[in-house]
């Protein structure tokens, strides 16, 4: 009774029965281990590694030693801990009886190796599974087997042969009647899609998937699904349904002691918070990931919040910090072959370059970055780095380049608000180079509304700036300095260092033109003090710019400097106006 309940995953029935069985007859070890089984799939954690306990207390004959360790490598892995997983794994095999349960422990290693980063080691278990099992075939092994492939499709960016992959191994699930292993693999598919940018279609399998979780009794399975559903739903930029899908996959994870999805959670829920402008709040989330990450041994884990919390740094002017975080993270991700995650740190680091003033440097990452985006047909992440690769072309004043790349751009309606918003914006800009105003004004005030669609407030006020600095250059100086002001005010309470300074600059330009000597000359202390924390080498450049301006007496040769520095670092659209 309490086997066909668990196989008809009427969970807490076949837990009532297993455990009047277990009561019967505690010394009937297979009864125990299904169900320590039962429990595990269950979440009950606590009364788990209570029986896990007892089973290995126990001296006798009939208990199986192999099997024994693979639940401890379970249970290592619901808590996080790769490390002991892959210890606990290793034992299994050595005491293994049969080609099956050695299959069974090299399976359970193998998973532990790929969220550990070991993607050699993991090939080299999966040859030998598949020597074994072409030796004694056991298709109850064929789906984990081919989902622990399409994993490693898609750690080498080889998106849609893992997607095709996963769903082969949903159906071979589903034909041997495992539902759970089945939803597993097209949950995992569905995270895919959104590397690919299939946001839509992602958001409408994972629905569906949910609602399976919740008919499975599988309160892991519910979780994991939440979090992921909660990634779809961000990069759809839905970040309403996206904040109770993650707050909901935290709890999940913290009723059923699932340290591994917790940080996972804590990580996405600290990604949505940065996106709607809670730093502080993003920050704590994604200190309590690494923490949880690094006790576990995941190092993927582990250098994708690095890599997060690296944004963070960069945006409070610890660049230092940004750029080590980055750099350790690059190198995380070099050793464990995470060819996604390398394009997207590449970008990153590119960020920083261009801040620094290494503008040559930033141009080749971010190239290197395209690259590997569009290898990989990563149509999200692509479409961010045409857009900040744009720009830097403007800043180059290569007009005829960015207008190369920014024009074979395609926004269909699935693009999400905030790549198309970044496209927009750079096109915009080119337009105001251009003096094209209202083809400016238009591209600016579609950003901004696509950004306030999407919640994003930060970039919400970027975009406001992109108008106030449109309406200097149109000769409304008293609007533009007003809003300037009000922008300069909110982005310095949100901790924003580096926009603050963005606004201070057109502010103090504002002021210079409406002849207001004085108070420009304040700003311009402020800036400077300000860029001697948070440096910026653009804007350092510019403030420089306006300070010559001031100086009729030696401004032919204080510009000249200007144009000179501009022009060595790379910045030849601002060396131009020196």
């Amino acid at each position: 009774e309490g086997f066909r309940a668990g196989l008809e995953y009427r969970r807490n029935e076949s837990i009532a029965a297993l455990q009047a069985l277990h009561q019967l007859d505690p010394g009937d070890a297979d009864a125990g281990f299904r169900l320590l089984d039962a429990l595990i799939d269950a979440a009950r954690m606590n009364e788990a590694g209570e029986l896990l306990g007892q089973l290995d207390a126990m001296k006798s004959p009939a208990v199986d030693r192999a099997r024994l360790s693979l639940m401890k490598a379970r249970m290592a892995a619901i808590r996080g801990d790769q490390k002991a997983r892959a210890q606990a794994a290793e034992a299994a095999f050595d005491l293994a009886s049969s080609d099956h349960a050695r299959v069974d422990a090299l399976l359970e290693l193998a998973a532990a190796r790929m969220l550990a980063g070991d993607l050699d080691e993991v090939r080299a278990s999966l040859a030998r599974i598949d020597a074994m099992l072409q030796a004694t075939p056991w298709p109850a092994a064929a789906p984990r087997r081919q989902m622990l492939g399409a994993m490693l499709l898609r750690e080498e960016g080889k998106f849609a042969e893992s997607i095709a992959s996963f769903d082969a191994a949903a159906e071979s699930a589903l034909a041997l009647g495992q539902r759970s292993m089945a939803l597993t693999a097209r949950r995992d598919a569905a995270f895919v899609m959104t590397n690919l940018g299939e946001h839509a279609r992602a958001v409408s399998q994972l629905t569906g998937l949910l609602e399976e979780s919740k008919q499975l009794g599988d309160p892991r399975a519910e979780a994991s699904t939440l979090d992921v559903l909660s990634i779809a739903q961000q990069r759809a930029g839905d970040l309403e349904a996206a904040e109770v899908s993650a707050k909901a996959a935290l709890q999940a994870c913290l009723e059923t002691g699932d340290i591994g999805g917790e940080a996972s959670a804590r990580n996405n829920l600290g990604m949505l918070l940065a996106r709607s402008g809670r730093t502080a709040d993003a920050q704590e989330q994604w200190e309590k990931a690494l923490a949880l990450f690094e006790r576990g041994g995941d190092r993927r884990g582990e250098a994708t919040t690095r890599s997060n919390l690296a944004i963070l740094y960069a945006r409070a002017g610890r660049v230092d910090a940004a750029r080590e975080a980055n750099e350790a993270a690059l190198v995380a991700f070099r050793e464990v072959d995470a060819t996604l995650d390398v394009a997207r740190l590449q970008f990153n680091l590119g960020v920083q370059d261009r801040r620094a003033g290494r503008i040559v440097a930033a141009e080749a990452r971010f190239r290197e970055a395209l690259d590997g985006f569009s290898r990989m047909r990563a149509s999200d992440f692509r479409l961010q780095v045409i857009a900040s690769l744009g720009e830097l072309l403007l800043l180059r004043a290569d007009l005829e380049g960015a207008d190369t790349l920014l024009s074979a751009v395609e926004l269909d309606e699935g693009v999400p608000a905030q790549r198309r918003a970044a496209i927009e914006t750079a096109r915009a800009r080119q337009a105001a180079l251009r003096g094209e105003n209202e083809s400016a004004d238009a591209g600016f005030r579609l950003a901004l509304e696509l950004r306030e669609r999407a919640g994003l407030e930060d970039w919400v006020r970027m975009s406001e700036l992109d108008l106030s600095e449109l309406a200097a250059r149109q000769g409304r100086l008293e609007a533009a300095e007003q809003s300037a002001r009000e922008l300069r005010r909110a982005m310095r309470a949100g901790n924003d260092a580096h926009a603050a300074a963005q606004a201070g600059v057109l502010l103090a330009g504002t002021l210079i033109a409406q002849g207001r000597v004085e108070q420009a000359e304040r700003m311009l202390d402020d800036l400077e003090k300000e860029l001697l924390e948070n440096p910026d080498a653009l804007l350092t450049l510019r403030v420089d710019l306006l300070r010559a301006s001031l100086r009729p007496a030696s401004k032919g040769a204080a510009l000249e400097r200007v144009a000179a520095r501009a022009r060595d670092t790379g910045f030849e659209l601002l060396a131009l106006r020196a």
